[in-house]
């Protein structure tokens, strides 16, 4: 659950899986893996000041099964009241609700490959400028398991 949460070091660094990342606004990242779906790395601050948690990235590595990505992406998930959590990806314009993270992330993951499947298979010339753009972003980063 999202929420505030108090600590006790500087928010410096995010670890993401065997990368660092400098994390200055973000407060929290999550992690998603074959072997374990959702991993929180906390950061903490040393004034025990409240942290926001109402805001978060994710670094996205898999999707549904038969689906891999080319590259980890970046998701935002916002909590919008309770029991309502909203996970974007900002970059092709896509979002996805559920009454909880992991749900809003897994919603995400199967419209991602619903809407990877829909547009490839898409005439380009049949489609508007936004689908397009989705079409090429998807097109890049989603490959199908043979």
């Amino acid at each position: 659950m999202l929420g505030t949460a108090t600590t006790t070091h500087t928010p410096r660094y995010v670890l993401i899986g065997a990368s660092v990342q400098e994390a200055p606004r973000f407060t929290a990242v999550f992690e998603t893996r074959e072997d374990d779906p959702l991993v929180l790395i906390l950061i903490t601050s040393p004034t025990n000041t409240p942290i926001d948690l109402s805001e978060l990235r994710i670094r996205l590595n898999t999707l549904e099964p038969g689906y891999n990505l080319a590259h980890s992406i970046m998701i935002n998930i916002r909590c919008i009241g309770q029991n309502n959590y909203v996970a974007g990806f900002e970059e092709a314009n896509i979002n996805a609700s559920g009454e909880t993270l992991h749900d809003a992330l897994t919603n995400i993951k199967a419209l991602m490959v619903d809407m990877y499947d829909l547009l490839s298979a898409a005439n380009p010339r049949r489609l508007g400028p936004q689908p397009l753009n989705q079409r090429r972003i998807l097109t890049s980063i989603i490959r199908k398991r043979q």
